[in-house]
């Protein structure tokens, strides 16, 4: 008896090699997100209130006016390493659920039941 013959190695795809490069960056800013959190609000508190004591024009404006944007890039970072299934499921059926046309999304389902809509091409 003969063995069935193996294909070729699979290779990996394009996708999950730069996601095997970019995983100990993805952990990285899963780890510090909430830190990066405290020390925004903290340290923009603290500028703040001297700001408030020194009583001198609102200087305390530019340093909130740079770490806002880097907060923002930071937390669609983070959100982005921690979608998974799970996540885009009860996003769904949240979104399912608070729909305004049920009613249409409800004979999207059944015609794709049906066959009559074709599934979403392959990620």
């Amino acid at each position: 008896m003969t063995s069935p013959a193996a294909g070729p190695p699979e290779s990996a795809s394009p996708a999950s090699s730069w996601r095997a490069r970019l995983a100990p960056v993805y952990r990285w800013l899963v780890r510090y997100f909430l830190w990066h959190v405290w020390f925004f609000v903290s340290a923009n508190l603290i500028l703040n209130g001297l700001n408030f004591l020194t009583g001198r024009p609102w200087w305390a404006f530019w340093p909130l006016l740079v770490t806002s944007p880097l907060l923002a890039a930071h937390y669609l970072f983070y959100k982005t390493a921690t979608v998974d299934e799970r996540w885009a499921d009860a996003r769904t059926e949240e979104l399912n659920l608070k729909s305004y046309d049920r009613g249409h999304i409800e004979d999207i389902k059944s015609r794709f039941e049906k066959g009559e809509v074709p599934p979403p091409p392959p990620r």
